[in-house]
């Protein structure tokens, strides 16, 4: 079973502000060595200070066929406006 993750950065009523960016597959039993990075072509001033993160993990299980694991959608920053990811998840 292979599996990917596809990242989209939001504003806070969930519409996208850029597209969506996506690992490369990694097969599950070769997970501890996924070592991947994802660069939005944003910059943190660009976004809205309530902006968020979406990340949704899916199972692809035939060449045609993909079955969602699971999301989350997660702030980037706080309340107070620190960011709580940098450049890495």
């Amino acid at each position: 079973t292979d599996i990917y993750i596809e990242f989209q950065i939001l504003d806070a009523e969930g519409f996208p502000i850029a597209s969506p960016l996506r690992t490369k597959h990694c097969a599950v039993r070769d997970m501890h060595r996924w070592d991947e990075w994802i660069a939005f072509p944003l910059k943190y001033k660009e976004l809205p200070c309530d902006a968020l993160i979406s990340m949704t993990i899916w199972d692809i299980y035939s060449p045609t066929k993909q079955a969602l694991i699971g999301s989350a959608i997660i702030p980037i920053t706080s309340r107070k406006g620190f960011v709580f990811f940098g450049c890495f998840f």
